[in-house]
């Protein structure tokens, strides 16, 4: 009988070396227990199966003409051809993904304008996943496997909406709406249980109500993220030079004209001239935040939307500080909105449910 390889070279050693007495030391194994895992991975583990056509059907479906019965989706060819390629797909590994409490997607913030967010068009496939097959359970009579898959959108635009920036809150934002739009189609059913309701108001209440999905919070992520890329890229002669190569790089449009007078006046920047507009930027970022909490937030944010195109923060808060005025319109649009989802379950009339035997 052949020994066992390790045995093996053990007789090897034993024979080059002098006897010693072997201190055996457990190596560690990498275990991270169930409450501590990390949603980011697993999102990333059923993206993988989520096809480019799969994603594109389901953006291009208009739930408006789809109907919550067989008899509306029978001769609905959108709804069809979406039924048929998902018919294979097990959407488990998305919704157990929204339940981790830890969700990291590691941005590379050091890399400022330049950091990559491709997680986000893979997580928002999967919620529109999500919100095609509620719609489904609930067309084929299974309302709290819908409630479980609406309450993990809500979720799961919660974990994206940490990642400190704007977009990312956006495309919270967009997911969350996209969750109370078929909350509110599941309540007016009267297919809605007591059980698939508190599915969904739990998953509710997981969202701060003071800045739902992050909206400010990203400002504020922004400005950090922003002013510390900027501070070690503004050294030299030439540094405005080399930070509008690097501001227009990936989103510059040659063809702008106001665009193009921007990137000269940041690239004739001298390190000093520099220090100054960041300065500056700081202060913007400043009063968005003093105007986002202001007792008329949307109004204060448009004056402040004002005084950044007129450039009173300078040029480089013109191309860095996003559209507050907009932003705090969606972000109190979308409060409304969470109110409103709120009330309509609370007052959802149910459907009976069957007696336990």
């Amino acid at each position: 009988m052949m020994k066992p390889i390790f045995l093996l070279t053990l007789c090897g050693l034993s024979l080059a070396e002098p006897c010693h007495s072997w201190a055996v030391e457990t190596q560690p194994l990498h275990r991270v227990a169930p409450q501590d895992r990390n949603a980011a991975l697993k999102y990333w583990e059923a993206s993988v199966s989520l096809s480019s056509e799969i994603a594109t059907k389901l953006s291009e479906l208009n739930y408006d003409q789809i109907g919550t019965t067989q008899e509306a989706v029978k001769d609905n060819a959108a709804y069809q051809a979406v039924a048929k390629i998902t018919a294979d797909y097990n959407p488990a590994l998305w919704i157990e993904a929204s339940h981790y409490k830890k969700c990291d997607f590691e941005v590379k913030y050091e890399a400022g304008v330049m950091a990559l967010l491709s997680h986000l068009g893979k997580v928002r496939s999967g919620a529109r996943l999500l919100r095609f097959d509620a719609r489904r359970d609930l067309i084929e009579g299974r309302p709290e496997d819908a409630a479980t898959e609406i309450a993990a959108i809500v979720r799961m635009g919660n974990h994206v909406s940490g990642d400190g920036f704007l977009i990312s809150s956006l495309v919270a934002v967009a997911m969350g709406t996209m969750a109370t739009d078929e909350a509110r189609v599941l309540a007016e059913s009267g297919k809605m249980t007591a059980a698939a309701r508190d599915t969904i108001r739990a998953a509710i209440e997981e969202v701060d109500p003071k800045d739902p999905m992050r909206m400010r919070a990203s400002i504020v992520g922004e400005q950090t993220v922003m002013l510390d890329w900027l501070g070690a890229h503004s050294s030299g002669a030439d540094a405005g030079a080399k930070l509008s190569e690097l501001l227009f790089a990936l989103s510059g449009n040659p063809e702008d004209p106001t665009e193009e007078v921007h990137r000269k006046m940041i690239a004739s920047l001298d390190e000093k001239g520099l220090a100054r507009e960041i300065e500056q930027s700081r202060e913007a970022y400043a009063a968005m935040l003093e105007a986002w909490d202001a007792s008329d937030p949307v109004e204060a944010c448009a004056a402040m939307a004002r005084r950044i195109s007129k450039g009173e923060f300078g040029t480089l808060a013109l191309v860095l500080c996003p559209a507050v005025s907009k932003v705090r319109q969606t972000a109190t649009i979308f409060e409304k909105t969470l109110t409103e989802c709120k009330e309509t379950l609370e007052n959802a009339k149910l459907a009976a449910e069957p007696e336990s035997k």
